[in-house]
């Protein structure tokens, strides 16, 4: 039973593409592996730092000859293990977040902060 471990703040389809006629690819296989990490979920409030995805070992043989799979799990982003964890602790080795992932104040320069309407803060509150 393996699952996949995602740092990803959107979900990705991989795709396995194979010759079809008139030199035309066409997608023999699509596994869509969860994303949502660093993303505030509206239901909870909660951001979550990783997405566990339940995939088959046919999934998982098809994800292993993805280029994309490959390279994200070079760098970092996806990891595959046999057992269930909780995503959170399973994406611990992991980079933290990708490139789309939404700004956080940790992520500007303390010269750079963005600037804060405090009235309109103090408003809403």
């Amino acid at each position: 039973m393996p699952y996949v471990y995602s740092t990803a703040s959107a979900d990705i389809a991989y795709s396995i593409w194979e010759k079809g006629g008139a030199d035309l690819s066409t997608p023999r296989t699509i596994v869509t592996i969860k994303g949502k990490a660093n993303v505030a979920q509206a239901r909870t409030l909660m951001t979550p730092k990783g997405a566990a995805t339940f995939v088959t070992e046919s999934q998982l043989a098809a994800l292993e000859q993805s280029d994309a799979f490959k390279r994200h799990k070079e760098k970092g982003f996806v990891k595959v293990d046999k057992q269930e964890v909780e995503a959170d602790k399973a994406v611990r080795d992991l980079e933290k977040k990708d490139g789309s992932a939404p700004l956080t104040p940790e992520d500007f320069k303390p010269e750079k902060k963005p600037k804060i309407n405090r009235k309109a803060a103090a408003s809403e509150e």
